[in-house]
């Protein structure tokens, strides 16, 4: 039992440690789409320097259109995304 409960306290300390990791910034992932005019020419100089800056990051990045990009984003498989005017849905939220 003592060796069970070892296990348990460091498989919770590895956790920790990944928590950390996570929201200091050092690994994680980003799912991010984008329309074709602010994903072929305002996005890739940032994403060039944002990968070279956090190395450990998981940057995925899709170009789509604009009412493909919003239902991703809807169902999760994307975090966030970058579109040119607004969305077709009132499920989203818009920052300008």
């Amino acid at each position: 039992m003592l060796e069970e409960a070892r296990r348990i306290l460091a498989a919770i300390d590895r956790a920790r440690e990944r928590m950390h990791e996570v929201t200091s910034g050092a690994v994680g992932r980003i799912r991010l789409g984008a329309t074709a005019t602010p994903g072929l020419y305002l996005l890739p100089a940032l994403l060039t320097e944002y990968r070279a800056a956090h190395p450990a990051f998981d940057l995925q990045f899709q170009i789509g259109s604009s009412d493909e990009i919003a239902e991703r984003v809807i169902r999760n498989d994307l975090d966030m995304a970058v579109i040119a005017g607004r969305p077709h849905t009132p499920e989203l939220r818009t920052k300008t």
